[in-house]
Formats: structure tokens, C-alpha cells, sequence
């Protein structure tokens, strides 16, 4: 996982395809949910290893500009069970400022 850091999306696509397979090898591999937090520049600023049902988020006040403002992160990650966004995805992704919130389904 820590080999994910290194890798580029470009800054125009949400994810690559190739990130996508990654995370859903790996998320299939450890039977755990998996995310990337992935700046507008395309660099992946977290990744994040959850439990079967959920990933936690770090705080990321240091990097909020203001309290209504976007932070400039894109959350993707997995859920293993082919479950939509849940209502804890939809709650990060507001109470968090997250530029987006994409579940792959693995």
C-alpha cells in the first residue's frame, strides 16, 4: 500500500483505471476497505486502510483554507459487500469539505 503514494492520477480524470484495479486488488486481498485521498494536482495525499465496513478519515483541518471552502481532496475507496455511499460517506464528505466521495465496488 505504501507503493500507492507514488503514484499520479491525472489531475482532469477522477481516477486511472490502473489506481482503480489496485484498490480493488488490494481491498479483495486484505478483505478490508481501502481509500485514497487524492489532491486536484492528481497526488495522493492519504491512503487509508479501514476494517470490512468502514475507513476513517484523518483530521484534515490543517488543510481546510477556511470553514467554506473545499479542502481539495477527492476521497475514493472500496466497499466489499457492493453497498452504495452510506450515510457515514455523505457525512465526511460535507462535515470534511471533500471536493468528492467515490465508493469502487470490489
Amino acid at each position: 500500500m505504501q507503493k500507492l503514494y507514488r503514484r499520479r492520477v491525472n489531475p482532469h480524470e477522477i481516477i486511472s483505471q490502473e489506481l482503480t484495479r489496485q484498490l480493488s486488488a488490494i481491498s479483495y486481498d486484505i478483505r478490508r476497505q481501502v481509500a485514497v485521498l487524492i489532491t486536484r494536482k492528481g497526488e495522493i495525499a492519504y491512503v487509508i486502510a479501514g476494517d470490512h465496513n468502514r475507513i476513517q478519515i484523518p483530521d484534515l483541518n490543517r488543510v481546510r483554507l477556511g470553514t467554506d471552502r473545499l479542502v481539495g481532496l477527492r476521497c475514493i475507496h472500496t466497499h466489499l459487500n457492493g453497498e452504495p455511499l452510506s450515510t457515514e460517506d455523505e457525512t465526511d464528505l460535507v462535515l470534511l469539505g471533500l471536493d468528492m466521495m467515490v465508493v469502487i465496488e470490489v
